[in-house]
């Protein structure tokens, strides 16, 4: 067999495989429709949900806001066995680490997206963390702040925020 003819055969198998690898990685990374269907339930719901670009999803609830991060962000961390969350009573400033997260892959923290104080935290979550990838809207919330210098318009509402995930993945 002539090597040109190698080497078209290999590009073929190699192009077929490219292809089965990138369907393969965006359902592992959970990118489209799926994703984008999950955060709509929560966002069709309450359509006061805001999300963050660093992956954390914020819902105004009287005078106070739940938080929990995104669908999105527990795909990428894979099964999660450890969520250090502040204690309640705790000010959280701008900026300033809001709770670490360590999974089976990867451990991270995540910053406040504004000051607050903490009021409730989610005790279910301390004892059992893999909540968060089974219901990371619902059950899997991690704590209630009381902020003073919320304002929705600061944050991404739905439609952006998936435009956000799909254009940097």
């Amino acid at each position: 067999m002539p090597i040109c003819n190698v080497f078209k055969s290999v590009s073929s198998k190699l192009s077929v495989i490219n292809r089965s690898l990138y369907s393969n990685n965006k359902k592992l990374l959970n990118c489209g429709k799926y994703n984008n269907s999950v955060a709509r339930s929560i966002y069709n719901s309450s359509s006061n949900v805001r999300f963050t670009k660093d992956h954390l999803w914020i819902r105004s609830e009287n005078s106070q806001l739940v938080i929990g991060i995104t669908d999105y962000l527990q795909n990428q961390l894979g099964d999660i066995v450890y969520v250090q969350l502040p204690d309640v009573g705790v000010l959280i400033k701008h900026n300033n680490e809001l709770l670490a997260i360590e999974s089976a892959k990867a451990a991270t923290g995540l910053s406040s997206p504004f000051n607050g104080e903490v009021i409730e935290t989610n005790e279910l979550i301390e004892s059992k963390p893999s909540v968060i990838n089974k219901d990371c809207y619902g059950q899997g919330w991690l704590l209630k702040l009381k902020v003073e210098d919320y304002e929705e318009k600061n944050f991404l509402i739905l439609d952006k925020y998936n435009k956000y995930t799909n254009d940097s993945s």
